[in-house]
């Protein structure tokens, strides 16, 4: 048996040097590495810090100012509602005088109209004359007077157009007059503008205040369609 001495040698050991260096210099460089990430994550941590901070900020001055722009509304609303109720209550008073100063010019009228009704013989003329007032005599058939009324024209020989009678009616007051015609009449009576003028400047308050009137609102013609202060009817 023979033995190869041509055999391969076993694989020789490869050792690389070590590139860390050992000692105070390796020591130091360490350090600073760990001091450089420490560092950067602080700076980091910082950061995202500051951003928290900053996010938090502006959640606060949003809702401040959402705040402030709920109050200062509110305060606007207040206001417009303040100014309406004082434009109210200036109206009102307004409204007020108004119909203080209605009643006292219809109250300053009915005693004028007291005086007037008192003095028969003038009372008696301006009846007449209001019923004839604006009217064609050939178209009227009669005028209705008080009574007294009427005693007053005779004797003071009141002229009248002719054919056209003067007939007493209880029903009147002194110094009303009812004219008649074809198709209607006509009531000139001072008792019954005054109502009408009550109910002109008052409305129905102020005629239910003053009372059932005497005078009797009719419609027949158009506004102005007879001259005076009465109003006309026409007959059904």
């Amino acid at each position: 048996m023979s033995t190869d001495s041509g055999a391969a040698p076993a694989p020789a050991r490869v050792v690389f040097p070590s590139l860390r260096a050992n000692g105070p210099a390796a020591e130091q460089a360490g350090y600073t590495e760990g001091h450089a990430a420490g560092y950067a994550a602080g700076v980091r941590a910082a950061a995202k810090e500051q951003r928290r901070w900053r996010d938090r900020m502006a959640a606060e001055q949003a809702a401040s100012l959402a705040a402030g722009q709920q109050d200062l509304d509110r305060a606007v609303r207040a206001l417009a509602v303040a100014r309406n109720d004082f434009a109210h209550r200036n109206v009102q008073a307004l409204q007020d005088a108004e119909e203080i100063l209605a009643r006292t010019a219809l109250e300053l009228a009915e005693a004028i109209l007291g005086y007037e009704l008192a003095e028969g013989t003038r009372t008696a003329r301006a009846a007449l004359a209001r019923a004839l007032s604006g009217s064609d005599s050939a178209t009227v058939l009669a005028i209705r007077l008080h009574p007294a009324d009427i005693d007053v024209l005779t004797r003071e020989g009141q002229e009248l157009p002719a054919g056209l009678p003067l007939v007493p009616d209880p029903s009147l007051g002194r110094g009303d007059a009812k004219v008649e015609y074809q198709q209607g009449w006509f009531d000139a009576g001072l008792r019954s503008s005054l109502e009408r003028a009550r109910t002109a400047l008052l409305g129905e308050s102020g005629q239910a205040a003053a009372g059932p009137g005497t005078g009797d609102i009719g419609g027949g013609l158009p506004a102005g369609g007879l001259p005076g202060t009465g109003a006309y009817r026409g007959q059904a």
